[in-house]
């Protein structure tokens, strides 16, 4: 079952969601970290997966600005960015959002060509990647992208 858009009693827009727990959390579209208000916590079975203090939104983008400056190099700087994004896209993007001259050379050109270069060396989870010497098989490859918009 999809998770679906409706409008709650006062209007507003919400996301029924159908996961739950550590499934929850393990969504980047719809895991909000320590952002999430104690009572989703209770009613989402996230009680005891969280640390206990609830964050704003600017607590949780400052947090993650200061983990993003303790990086030493860009490429570290883009798999912690990749990393976020993993996790928490709604963040990952408020992140770049709030510091997007600093952070568009990391997650565009010219990191971006490197970290393709390592692939291999830093692959954490599946996001997707075409090899040219398989270019036969693109459609195939496409096809299998977890990330993908289509899907």
């Amino acid at each position: 079952m999809q998770n679906r858009w409706k409008k709650d009693a006062s209007g507003e827009d919400v996301v029924e969601v159908t996961r739950v727990g550590a499934g929850l959390l393990e969504d980047p579209l719809l895991n909000k970290g320590s952002g999430f208000p104690v009572d989703e916590r209770c009613a989402l079975g996230l009680e005891g997966l969280l640390p206990p203090h609830v964050s704003t939104w600017e607590e949780q983008i400052q947090r993650s600005y200061g983990n993003y400056l303790k990086k030493t190099t860009d490429l570290e700087r883009h798999v912690f960015l990749t990393s976020l994004q993993d996790r928490n896209e709604t963040l990952f993007y408020g992140l770049i959002q709030a510091h997007i001259k600093e952070m568009m050379p990391i997650i565009y050109t010219p990191v971006v060509g490197e970290a393709c270069r390592q692939y291999s060396h830093l692959y954490r989870r599946p996001r997707g990647f075409v090899e040219l010497s398989r270019s036969g098989r693109l459609e195939v490859m496409l096809s299998m992208c977890p990330t993908a918009p289509w899907k």
